[in-house]
């Protein structure tokens, strides 16, 4: 049952995708932003996905990525240097409203607090991973695609999945070792399952790049 879920959210991030470069560039950038945010908000959600225990969040931090890719093979570098810093600006503005609105106190009727305390609580080790994760592979992401751009020009398809599966890993490798290090055992499980399921998304989602040329 997971892997049909896990199946209809990459295709929904792929309509997500060919609907933003289809509106324009700022709805690009504000894909990216959202992708974010949601890969942070759903990443403490453990799921059995191909008998690997992953996190519910990979798609979206994968789907984050390949709308950079797109943004910066058709507006350049610079813009998607600019939609990274936007959109990192964004998880940090998450990050400060969620504490403020935990710091509310919640009135006798409500029923929702534990939940919000639940999800949203504060753990400042998994969100300077999650930050650093973010930013250090997307900028890795940004700088090879513009090398790869300048160097094979014909070969869009080739150098996107080259791009994702070089910055992804390291993604996977950033927040597992600042996040999880002497926390958890098997360390290397954990990346190793997490990259795989990102592995399979790039290869499923990263064919609406091209799609994408064509609208």
């Amino acid at each position: 049952m997971n892997e049909l879920i896990f199946l209809l959210q990459i295709a929904s991030i792929c309509l997500g995708l060919l609907g933003a470069y289809k509106l324009g560039p700022h709805a690009l950038v504000s894909f990216v932003c959202l992708c974010a945010v949601l890969a942070n908000l759903f990443v403490l959600e453990q799921i059995s996905l191909f008998g690997l225990s992953v996190t519910a969040a990979d798609a979206f931090a994968v789907g984050a990525m390949i709308a950079l890719n797109m943004l910066q093979e058709k507006e350049g570098t610079a813009n998607a240097q600019k939609a990274l810093i936007i959109s990192f600006w964004g998880l940090i503005f998450y990050a400060l409203v969620t504490q403020l609105h935990l710091a509310y106190l919640p009135s006798i009727y409500d029923t929702t607090a534990p939940a919000y305390q639940a999800l949203l609580k504060f753990m400042p080790r998994l969100t300077l991973a999650s930050l650093a994760a973010y930013f250090l592979s997307q900028k890795l992401n940004i700088l090879l695609y513009a090398l790869m751009r300048t160097r094979m020009r014909r070969f869009l398809m080739l150098r996107n999945y080259t791009t994702l599966l070089i910055s992804q890993l390291a993604d996977t490798l950033v927040f597992t070792f600042i996040g999880l290090h002497g926390l958890v055992p098997n360390l290397w499980t954990i990346i190793l399952f997490s990259y795989s399921v990102k592995i399979v998304t790039i290869a499923l989602a990263t064919p609406c790049v091209a799609l994408a040329k064509r609208l």
